[in-house]
């Protein structure tokens, strides 16, 4: 039992570190902050300047989610929880890998810029609202 526990979270903390590093992207810009360009960096963007505080927000929720440190998780959980991290990574990375070259296929059929952000926030809006139901 010991053994299929110690499994498991070797895959978890696999999976963790995979996604440490697989943000490895983000470091340019995060030395560029450290190293005072801070307020050039930030104006950019109404993204650039939104990321530090919904990261801070994303973190606190996480923070406030964590389960209770008395709460018993039932056997095969963290084996679950780690298989279950590894697919949702690959997922999330290749939605996220998809976006410029969508945008770039708007834009060679003619689209204009208002109406391709027009199509990634309904496609957003959709996701938001369909994954309720799941």
């Amino acid at each position: 039992n010991t053994d299929s526990q110690q499994d498991a979270l070797h895959t978890l903390r696999s999976s963790m570190e995979f996604a440490v590093l697989g943000s490895a992207w983000a470091l340019p810009g995060a030395l560029k902050i450290l190293q005072g360009t801070s307020m050039q960096w930030l104006q950019q963007s109404m993204y650039h300047t939104l990321l530090l505080p919904a990261l801070s927000l994303s973190l606190l929720l996480a923070w406030l989610a964590r389960p209770a440190a008395a709460e018993k998780l039932p056997p095969g959980f963290l084996k679950h929880l780690a298989s279950y991290m590894i697919v949702w990574m690959c997922c999330i990375a290749a939605d996220w890998l998809q976006g410029p070259y969508v945008y770039a296929l708007y834009s060679a059929y003619g689209f204009s810029e208002s109406a391709i952000m027009a199509l990634f926030v309904a496609g957003y809006a959709a996701s938001g609202v369909c994954s309720c139901g799941i």
